[in-house]
């Protein structure tokens, strides 16, 4: 039981970075959800007390297992996001530099980026309002998978104060967004491994059932009816269900 609780907190908790490739400016805070951990376990215990400890221990299972499964889908989705912006920020990086050497006026160049590449749009929307682009480009690099913007708020901001040439500049921002680019890469290509051995390995009880029953068992009455396999139960699914959550945090290289 112990175990799964752990499991819960682990699936509900706001993961956090082990390493990042560059770090991510401050941005707004999030203003905190509702505590969705003590109400889960309270219904739990409820549970527990008019259906049976039996069905308690179950309903934890099933509600440990989702979870678990809600935040891995969770996880992938915002690291699968990270990644599109990055690249959408190298490329418009690379664009607008091209426009500017081209002889187009930042500004001009700015909006035609925009136009293709969402996260340009802030600051060229602040533009036609009197706004500031660096400040909202700064403000744009605060959010995942945009903290590029930071390097070409500055390149702006150096260059709308001096009066010195944007177009070098953007190269040069435009090529280090590349590189990090690569690097990101490589990083995801030596992470993949460990993270799909993770997942093999959290298959493997499930293996185990299937073999059981191949040789003339049945595991899932015991794990079922009896005291001694409802805890081997609850062990395995908790700790299966911490360790999913646990490799794909280290295997996560933001």
């Amino acid at each position: 039981m112990l175990a799964t609780l752990v499991a819960v907190g682990l699936a509900f908790a706001p993961g956090r970075p082990i390493t990042r490739l560059a770090p991510i400016p401050a941005g707004p805070r999030r203003r905190k959800g509702r505590p969705v951990l003590p109400v889960v376990i309270a219904a739990v215990l409820v549970s527990a007390v008019v259906a049976g400890p039996r069905v308690g221990v179950l309903l934890a299972l099933g509600v440990g297992v989702a979870a678990t499964a809600a935040t891995l889908w969770s996880r992938y989705r915002r690291r699968r996001l990270r990644r599109e912006r990055r690249v959408e920020v190298a490329e418009g990086c690379a664009v607008l530099a091209r426009e500017v050497r081209a002889g187009r006026a930042p500004v001009q160049a700015l909006m035609s980026v925009a136009e293709d590449h969402p996260s340009f749009a802030p600051a060229a929307a602040a533009h036609r309002v009197g706004g500031s682009i660096p400040r909202t480009l700064r403000d744009t690099a605060g959010q995942p998978g945009r903290e590029g913007m930071a390097q070409l708020a500055r390149a702006w901001e150096v260059s709308t104060r001096t009066g010195a040439a944007l177009a070098p500049t953007l190269d040069v921002v435009s090529r280090a967004l590349r590189a990090e680019q690569q690097v990101a890469r490589t990083t995801a290509g030596e992470l993949a491994a460990p993270r799909a051995t993770g997942q093999m390995l959290g298959l493997l009880p499930v293996a185990g059932i299937v073999l059981g029953f191949l040789l003339g068992g049945n595991p899932i009455d015991f794990l079922l009816t009896s005291g001694y396999g409802l805890a081997c139960l609850v062990g395995g699914v908790g700790l299966t269900c911490a360790g999913l959550l646990w490799s794909d945090r280290l295997g996560d290289p933001r």
